[in-house]
């Protein structure tokens, strides 16, 4: 019997709210034939937008270690920064280091984790409930 693999879409925004920098991040939860399991998002300010894009990655991580799914995951992002950060084929600077260590943390503790780079549409339910939360907070 194999055990089930999972998809799971992240997303992060900001947007200027007066003089700050206010962000939202989302990631969504798939099982092999296309069923939500799982949904979340949060915000935080100040925050740029790749800082929210890592902060989904990271919460999907956190997320797979407390499922114990880590090996059988794949997580997609839109963010080429991010992933190419995560798979040690760019230079992470130092405004982004906290969030990769965490990241490695995980990764190097629970397992192999499948970070890709996708289409935007192919995260689209991550940034709708990222877009809401965003609008629902600071909108």
């Amino acid at each position: 019997m194999t055990e089930m693999t999972y998809i799971i879409q992240c997303d992060g925004m900001s947007k200027k709210k007066g003089e700050v920098e206010c962000g939202a991040w989302a990631f969504v939860v798939f099982d092999e034939e296309g069923k939500r399991v799982w949904r979340e998002s949060g915000t935080k300010h100040p925050a740029t937008f790749n800082e929210m894009e890592w902060e989904a990655v990271i919460r999907a991580l956190d997320y797979s270690r407390k499922q114990e799914i880590v090996d059988r995951v794949t997580i997609c992002s839109d963010s080429l920064l991010v992933v190419n950060q995560f798979n040690l084929n760019w230079k992470v600077g130092k405004r982004m280091y906290p969030y990769w260590i965490r990241s490695q943390t995980i990764t190097d503790k629970y397992g192999d984790m499948k970070v890709e780079k996708v289409s935007r549409d192919k995260t689209k339910h991550a940034d709708a409930l990222c877009s809401a939360n965003w609008n629902i907070t600071y909108g």
